[in-house]
């Protein structure tokens, strides 16, 4: 019978089948990595943010199969653990851990939470049997348009992320309903997932719609322990409701040091087409994560979205380049964004957008 005695066996067995087959399948399959190779490693009643079994599998065989992975790994707290469930035999154990890839080159941390089904000898990935998945981010902007300091403010968002027509409407509380009082979220953005179970085999797209609600934080002030309820409406009939607690809060400005943010934000002073090199210094108040350097160029005619030179920065870089194109649509390039991000590794979020000329929004 299953008891709370049972979690540290429970807890030793999640991080024997993360050492002996999770990651060594991964690694040995490399870029031949099948969704068939994952199959195995799932239990069949998986489901997670409403992708089932085959689904999720196809998931980890298209974005595994293109990284490196480091052998070790970090197994964190226990964030979860029900006992007898599903069955007498069985408990639940929600765990999170840490482990390193290597991506275009670059070796990076990553973090993962999965919730595991363990019987006396052996755990496996399970899921959360959530039909959506929910998320409650604060990100700290700041946006630099002239030589004034940059404005810089704090936002909640929200999002309820499922696959395409599974949902009608979704609505959002915070404990206290001091951001959120049973908000309708927005209509649901599509998305499309292009997967590829076989490596060399056909693409497969898969669509997800994404309902979003965002709303300012400061003020009045943020309170982790306040969780907050997504209750949703199924299609064609039925209800759903999720609890999720936000992830971590800084409210630290990107430590931007180049182009000068009190420099010239006119467009003649840019020459293009050009490559500008953006410097800055790391977080002060949270270890860095991740960084990525994207933007935006503008003219009459259309929009562009531009991606970093590099798709990957190494956390020890202090710069990173971006390359600006003289036209945009046919058109001359009137302006452009470049805009910063960094996390950490608890969802701390900082970006920097900076504007040069007028014809481009700040998003």
């Amino acid at each position: 019978m299953p008891t709370t005695a049972n979690a540290g066996r429970d807890y030793g067995n999640v991080g024997n089948f993360l050492k002996t087959q999770w990651f060594p399948t991964f690694k040995h399959e490399g870029k031949l990595l099948d969704s068939t190779n994952v199959l195995p490693l799932l239990d069949t009643n998986y489901l997670s943010n409403g992708f089932d079994r085959d689904t999720q599998a196809s998931r980890y065989a298209t974005d595994f199969r293109t990284l490196k992975f480091s052998p070790t790994f970090d197994l964190g707290v226990i964030r979860s653990y029900r006992i007898g469930f599903p069955d007498l035999s069985h408990n639940l154990i929600g765990v999170d851990y840490t482990f390193s890839k290597t991506q275009f080159g670059v070796k990076l941390p990553e973090r993962s939470s999965e919730i595991f089904k363990c019987d006396s000898t052996v755990c496996i990935p399970y899921g959360n049997q959530q039909l959506g998945g929910t998320e409650a981010r604060i990100k700290w902007d700041a946006y630099s348009i002239d030589r004034s300091p940059p404005l810089s403010f704090g936002t909640l968002k929200t999002s309820f992320f499922t696959p395409k027509n599974t949902y009608t409407s979704i609505r959002v509380s915070d404990f206290s309903n001091t951001f959120f009082n049973n908000s309708l979220m927005d209509w649901p953005f599509p998305e499309t997932l292009n997967l590829q179970p076989l490596h060399g085999g056909p693409i497969f797209p898969f669509m997800k719609d994404e309902f979003s609600r965002s709303a300012d934080v400061l003020p009045p002030p943020f309170v982790y322990s306040d969780f907050f309820t997504f209750n949703g409406n199924l299609n064609p009939s039925g209800s759903t409701s999720y609890m999720r607690f936000a992830g971590g809060y800084t409210w630290e400005n990107v430590n931007w040091r180049k182009p000068f943010l009190d420099g010239s934000h006119e467009l003649k002073d840019f020459h293009l087409p050009a490559t500008i090199n953006v410097k800055y210094d790391f977080p002060l108040t949270y270890p860095l994560f991740r960084s990525r350097l994207d933007g935006t160029a503008c003219s009459n005619t259309g929009i562009l979205k531009l991606d970093g030179v590099k798709k990957v920065i190494p956390l020890n870089a202090k710069s990173a380049s971006i390359k600006i194109p003289k036209d945009v649509s046919g058109q001359p390039t009137r302006g452009f964004i470049l805009q910063l991000h960094f996390e950490g590794p608890y969802g701390q979020s900082s970006s920097l957008q900076y504007v040069v000329g007028g014809s481009c929004s700040p998003d």
